[in-house]
């Protein structure tokens, strides 16, 4: 194997290996969402439960915004900067690279994971505002929704990475 090749071998594996542990890290906050979103007409009535809830939001999207910049690094080796540049890496994330990668997410899930880093911006920089329970359930339901889908598109996506994987590592 050539030492280019090498490289690229342990580039992909250490990006599925990365994109593992960022996916593993969804399921915390995932579970805790669940057990809130089960008794969420007493849970919203006590602040401490909405925060929680709030937080894991945050997380969840943070974890897999983490996991979306390792693939803009590794394989499209640049990342988006700016203002904008959250979405505009969701929305590049969406997008087939004919001949590089394949989406990472699909365009149907893009909507409403852009509502979710609505929400994160807002919570990341809403200092002392008071959180409204209603948006805070709204975006729990809406993640409990995604994320099994969100889930599988990742799991496709690594499927590509481990296809490139054996071609790589075939040379």
């Amino acid at each position: 194997m050539s030492p280019e090749a090498r490289a690229a071998a342990a580039e992909i594996a250490l990006l599925r290996k990365e994109m593992a542990e960022d996916l593993a890290a969804l399921e915390e906050p995932e579970r805790e969402l669940s057990s809130i979103a089960g008794r969420w007409e007493q849970a919203r009535e006590e602040r401490p439960w909405v925060v929680v809830a709030a937080v894991d939001l945050h997380a969840w999207y943070g974890g897999l915004e983490a996991a979306l910049e390792r693939v803009a690094r590794v394989i499209d080796q640049s990342l988006p900067a700016g203002e904008r540049s959250h979405r505009e890496l969701l929305l590049r994330m969406a997008t087939d690279v004919p001949g590089v990668r394949p989406a990472v997410v699909a365009d149907e899930s893009v909507r409403e994971l852009e509502e979710l880093l609505k929400f994160r911006h807002f919570f990341r920089h809403a200092y002392r505002v008071q959180l409204d329970p209603s948006r805070v359930a709204e975006h729990t339901q809406r993640l409990l929704r995604l994320a099994p889908e969100v889930r599988r598109q990742l799991a496709v996506f690594d499927s590509f990475l481990a296809q490139a994987l054996a071609e790589v590592t075939r040379e």
